[in-house]
């Protein structure tokens, strides 16, 4: 969160800094801070009115409002801040009477919320029901100026709030929140991991599992309702971890199985639990157990949607990327051809997704050249990525994560066909970027360090690659779980390096350590096990003496 407030990063929610320990006395987080709230909340809110898709003068429900302003950034958190501004638009009174009808109707069955969830985790055992009609007006129009301070609520507006939205003979008129707030306690989550009550990622983690655990008492341990905080709790996991990546693991696999459970009573409402589930494991470098949860995704997403909805291109993409993962070109090839065609047939060719689509594929496409020394997919794939990477800078703009991606992919098959000067340059810019947007610790940050680590090893600036590897070796050590398949990269190629420099002993116990982590991951007759083993080879017949300069140690690029 913090590389948002060294860069100002507009526009963003606050939650992105008040949260997570920032400190009071960081500048560069007061003054994006001062942006969000003096700058860009304006800026939003005067938008609104002249929204030509609406007619806030017949909304009554306020769902379109929270999805404007969670679209453009906006924490609802705030929403005494836009109800301040609304005030001051210039408008109609009629639409601006609309507007702060509707904000003041979100703030008080957030309040209201805040009170039943808080009654709820001080005895477990008094049922919603009877705590909803223990929650009168001057409680709820307490709960509202608690929780926020910053709105400025006249006479009219209290009146309004508890003659109209709180008014129990009112509860079947669609004005009434009564029911709203019923379904927003049992059904939806809170937002857990963006609240700044909590200055660290663990009170954040116990949050979570304490509302879990209330849910469960009011709701039943398998009931769906328990979905939303779960998956909030898997997102968590997916990117933190409170001691070390194992125990993570070990937490988020209990998790994974309950969920699962959960979303196979209604396959066709809850197919997102296998998709998250499946994204869970792919990024832990656990593609067996991926796999078969994007199909059943699959199957699903197609029954429902049809074959050319997005959500089902975008398990066809995840299912593709499994398969080349492990080496199995002639089943990705046609799933990703099919995902590019699809794509610019329904969202035409200036797309960002199309552009995701051409990367996957220039991807699959460089992998199978460079395994097969097949030059025309190498040709195939370079005019892939230049076109993506053009049209990413086009509509996403030169400083989007997923620009450095592309142009640290389009690095690496450069470095394949020898064009080191033009690698050189996407590298250090990606690595930049990576940095600048991801952190240190973050996987495209380890991929991009290697990679340019290794074009300096192809030119002999050994001593230039060594911290370079050495650091993304740390960033994997760090981040991920010490089996993943991305720390077996590292190992090997750092291992590769100190062959060069003679430091034979550490090199063995690297590439030992590679071996064993990809011998449980990849199959065999895998690509990289095959250069991994000839490594290894290559390094007991150095240590027995015999002369192998006629051969080279392998490094592999992400």
């Amino acid at each position: 969160m913090i590389w948002r407030a060294r860069y100002a990063l507009p526009p963003i929610s606050s939650d992105a800094f008040t949260g997570f320990g920032v400190i009071e006395d960081n500048e560069e987080a007061q003054s994006a801070l001062r942006h969000y709230f003096d700058d860009y909340l304006p800026q939003v809110v005067q938008l609104l009115p002249a929204d030509a898709d609406h007619d806030w003068t017949k909304d009554v429900s306020g769902t379109w409002l929270t999805h404007l302003l969670h679209e453009h950034g906006i924490n609802l958190r705030h929403l005494g801040h836009v109800l301040n501004l609304v005030s001051a638009c210039e408008t109609q009174d009629a639409i601006k009477a609309a507007l702060r009808s509707l904000t003041l109707r979100e703030m008080t069955v957030r309040a209201l919320k805040s009170v039943v969830l808080r009654e709820l985790r001080s005895d477990g055992t008094v049922p919603v029901e009877e705590v909803l009609k223990s929650v009168g007006a001057d409680k709820a129009l307490s709960a509202l100026v608690f929780k926020y301070p910053e709105a400025k609520l006249s006479g009219e507006d209290e009146r309004y709030v508890t003659q109209t939205l709180l008014d129990a003979a009112a509860c079947s008129e669609p004005l009434s929140v009564w029911s709203e707030v019923r379904d927003a306690t049992t059904g939806i989550v809170s937002d857990v991991l963006t609240t700044p009550d909590f200055p660290s990622v663990e009170q954040a983690e116990q949050r979570l599992l304490s509302e879990l655990e209330v849910r469960a008492q009011t709701l039943g341990d398998d009931s769906p309702n328990l979905l939303s905080t779960m998956g909030l709790l898997l997102r968590l996991y997916q990117s933190w971890h409170a001691d070390n990546a194992a125990d993570t693991q070990l937490k988020a696999s209990a998790l994974i199985a309950r969920m699962i459970a959960i979303a196979k009573t209604d396959e066709a409402q809850f197919s997102w639990v296998y998709n998250d589930c499946a994204w869970y494991w792919y990024g832990a470098g656990r593609v067996k157990k991926a796999l078969p949860l994007y199909k059943r995704s699959l199957r699903v997403k197609k029954a429902v949607y049809g074959k050319r909805h997005p959500l089902v291109l975008m398990t066809l993409s995840n299912i593709a990327m499994c398969y080349n993962d492990q080496a199995l070109y002639e089943k990705a090839q046609p799933l990703l051809e099919r995902v590019l065609r699809l794509r610019e047939e329904t969202l035409g060719s200036r797309h960002p997704e199309v552009a995701f689509a051409m990367d996957k594929l220039a991807t699959l496409y460089s992998d199978q050249a460079e395994w097969h020394k097949d030059p025309e997919l190498l040709k195939k794939s370079r005019s892939l990525y230049e076109r993506a990477l053009n049209l990413m800078q086009d509509v996403l703009g030169k400083e989007h994560p997923e620009v450095a991606s592309t142009m640290h992919n389009l690095a690496t098959l450069y470095c394949q066909q020898g064009l080191y000067n033009r690698a050189k340059p996407l590298y250090e810019t990606a690595l930049r970027l990576h940095e600048k947007n991801l952190g240190e610790l973050h996987p495209h940050f380890a991929a991009t360090c290697e990679n340019l680590a290794i074009l300096h090893k192809r030119e002999g600036r050994l001593d230039e690659a060594l911290p370079l590897y050495l650091r993304a070796l740390k960033a994997r050590e760090e981040s991920l779980d010490p089996d993943h398949p991305a720390v077996a990269i590292s190992c090997n190629n750092l291992g590769c390096l100190y062959m060069d420099q003679g430091r034979l002993r550490q090199a063995k116990e690297l590439l030992n350590r590679a071996l064993l982590i990809w011998s449980g991951s990849k199959p065999a007759g895998h690509p990289d096990l095959v250069k991994l083993k000839r490594n290894l080879w290559r390094l007991d017949a150095t240590l027995a003496g015999k002369d192998v300069s006629w051969t080279r140690n392998l490094p592999f690029g992400l």
